[in-house]
């Protein structure tokens, strides 16, 4: 397949129209968001969403998001909006969260992993904001990564991932945040939080003046992205270890490891472990850093071959973050701490 390259920077309102056009007749477009990159393609055409699976080699039972630019694209795709979802839209629409509702219809199975509820996101990317407003149609776009792997955050890791898979991709630099969206589901009764992003626990319970607690359902049949199916892990054996700098130093002079082995951790912990390899990555206190760095140094990992990883953090990092550091690590996890976990 021909892929076609743009630079966001240079598109203007004629590239757009076209693009749009393009989108809403079947083809495929990776696009800049300001959570992590996603690859765009019309969210009601039951045969561009079968491109979106085709391309990234995604399950097919594992539902997609679809992005909207207005209140008037959501009411055509969901059947019902409870007040807490109103809430929730004021206060973080547009942005890095989504949520989940009854679908309409008209949104094919397709879309939603064979479910009636379907995932909905208002992104606030001008780039995504200004393609779903010239496709005239939501788009379905998850991450723009071949399934599995980690998420793409810039123009190379969608380009060495999906180059020739593609019909278009848009390069827009360097992801704003790095990390996907938080997911809710405001479906039911009781609102849940689905997957952990940016925006947290704390935040959404200020938002709704309640709990909101993690959900405790099973993963068998996913009701949101990133559920079910292996994710965010680059081709070594990742280890994932909490605790704090003497416990890690002492747990790791007493492993034996392959000569290609890399140390991911917060660069003010760099030197403690100097007899590996290490790879910053971003600051201790500072979680926006390490959000941004987090799947550029996974995707290093392959670059350079490494065998063995060991990513090392504090027990009480934040929950997106943990998430998908346990994801990446397969759940292969050792805690040299006692901890808490939702």
């Amino acid at each position: 397949m021909k892929t076609a390259l743009f630079q966001a920077s240079k598109l203007s309102t004629l590239d757009y129209q076209k693009i749009g056009q393009r989108l809403f007749n079947g083809a495929t477009c990776v696009v800049p968001t300001e959570t992590v990159y996603g690859l765009a393609a019309n969210g009601l055409d039951p045969t561009a969403i079968a491109k979106i699976y085709a391309a990234k080699g995604r399950p097919s039972d594992n539902p997609l998001i679809l992005h909207i630019a207005d209140s008037t694209m959501l009411k055509q795709i969901v059947t019902d909006i409870s007040e807490d979802a109103k809430t929730l839209m004021d206060a973080f629409w547009p942005g890095p969260l989504t949520l989940i509702f009854k679908k309409a219809t008209r949104v094919p199975y397709a879309v939603t992993g064979g479910l009636d509820s379907v995932a909905v996101r208002m992104p606030s990317h001008p780039v995504m904001h200004a393609l779903i407003h010239a496709a005239n149609t939501p788009l379905a776009a998850p991450s723009a990564n071949l399934s599995g792997r980690p998420s793409s955050t810039t123009f190379a890791h969608v380009k060495n991932d999906l180059f020739g898979r593609v019909d278009m991709i848009i390069d827009g630099g360097e992801s704003m945040i790095g990390l996907e969206s938080t997911v809710v589901d405001v479906s039911r009764e009781n609102v849940e939080i689905l997957r952990p992003g940016q925006i947290d626990q704390a935040m959404l319970e200020a938002t709704l003046k309640k709990p909101v607690p993690y959900t405790q359902s099973t993963v068998d049949i996913p009701r949101s992205p990133g559920l079910k199916y292996g994710h965010y892990q680059p081709q070594g054996s990742v280890e994932l270890i909490l605790g704090d700098t003497p416990e890690i130093f002492e747990y790791l002079m007493r492993q034996t490891a392959p000569e290609n082995t890399r140390v991911i951790c917060p660069i003010e912990w760099a030197e403690h472990f100097s007899f590996l390899k290490v790879s910053p990555l971003g600051s201790i206190d500072d979680s926006a850093s390490i959000m941004r760095d987090l799947y550029a140094r996974l995707r290093e990992m392959d670059d350079d071959d490494v065998e063995m990883i060991y990513l090392l953090a504090r027990p009480d990092l934040n929950a997106a973050l943990l998430d998908r550091m346990k994801k990446a690590a397969n759940h292969h996890v050792t805690h040299l701490v006692e901890s808490e976990d939702h």
